[in-house]
């Protein structure tokens, strides 16, 4: 419906200033063709809109530990885990003596 709107509002300016026709000249004329073209632009949107929300869905069904709002691991152990994993990861003891705090 918004998608109506938008293209009767944006052909009758279109109609208006470009093509400077007056009356219910600039009004926009419909088509079949026209209304295929609107169908096709809304079901296009549609498909898209629900593929995009069904993909999201089930990523996070899949990802039941991963905090959704944060993108972090929601466990501090796993966290710490990760953390005395990677070898270049500095604590924060370490950091402070190297900055002469």
């Amino acid at each position: 419906m918004i998608l109506l709107m938008g293209f009767i509002v944006i052909s009758t300016v279109y109609n208006r200033f470009v093509l400077r026709l007056r009356g219910f000249d600039q009004l926009p004329k419909f088509t079949i063709v026209h209304m295929r073209e609107i169908w096709d632009v809304c079901s296009e949107f549609l498909r898209a809109l629900v593929d995009y929300v069904t993909a999201a869905w089930n990523t996070r069904r899949s990802f039941g530990n991963l905090n959704s709002a944060s993108h972090h691991w929601t466990s501090r152990d796993e966290e710490e885990a990760l953390r005395a994993a990677d070898p270049l990861e500095l604590d924060p003891e370490d950091v402070r003596g190297a900055e002469g705090v």
